[in-house]
């Protein structure tokens, strides 16, 4: 009898091909769709990021660039019109990014130092500065506070109320978390 055996059709390939694949498969080429869509949304994403960043680094540079602009423009006045035109009163807001809200009204001062809001100084009068404006760069804009106190000398024997003048700068723009907030000592 004869042997009965099973026979295999075998064909060459050319160099390079995986035996059993002719190609990509419709599962593949989407699998590798999703891969680069991922890819693509990733980088747009990162990208929208930066660009929000960027602008907020701007914003704060230039609300810094100003504040400092008018301390600069207040320490240039003659010593004795560096004081306010009129006193502001408290906002009542209870909000603690409202400049207005650290005025203390009786005796007249102000809380320059936020982080401790029970220590106030005294106002100066009859000076010249308005206590707030609006001000604008051309693209930000918002409201300019400014509070001029009586600093005392921490000196025990030369301590006096009314040795120096505080000037502190508090600038606000609308969507913004903090307002900007300078301060500086004026001597004559």
């Amino acid at each position: 009898m004869a042997s009965l055996r099973a026979t295999h059709n075998r064909t060459l390939r050319g160099p390079g091909s995986a035996s059993g694949e002719d190609g990509f498969g419709l599962v593949e080429v989407i699998v590798a769709m999703v891969l680069i869509l991922v890819g693509v949304l990733s980088a747009f994403l990162a990208f929208e990021a930066s660009q929000r960043a960027d602008g907020r680094a701007e914003r704060n540079a230039a609300v810094a660039h100003r504040a400092q602009s008018e301390i600069e423009r207040i320490q240039a006045l003659p010593y004795t019109t560096v004081g306010m035109e009129s006193l502001p009163s408290n906002s009542g807001s209870g909000n603690a990014k409202d400049p207005l809200n650290y005025v203390v009204n009786s005796p007249a001062g102000y809380e320059y130092d936020w982080a401790q809001p029970a220590k106030s100084e005294a106002f100066v009068s009859s000076g010249t500065l308005a206590a707030s404006s609006a001000w604008t760069d051309g693209k930000i804009s918002g409201t300019l506070y400014r509070f001029v106190t009586w600093v005392a000398d921490a000196c025990p024997t030369c301590a006096n109320s009314k040795d120096y003048k505080r000037v502190t700068v508090v600038l606000t723009t609308p969507g913004t978390a903090a307002p900007q907030k300078d301060s500086t000592i004026v001597i004559k």
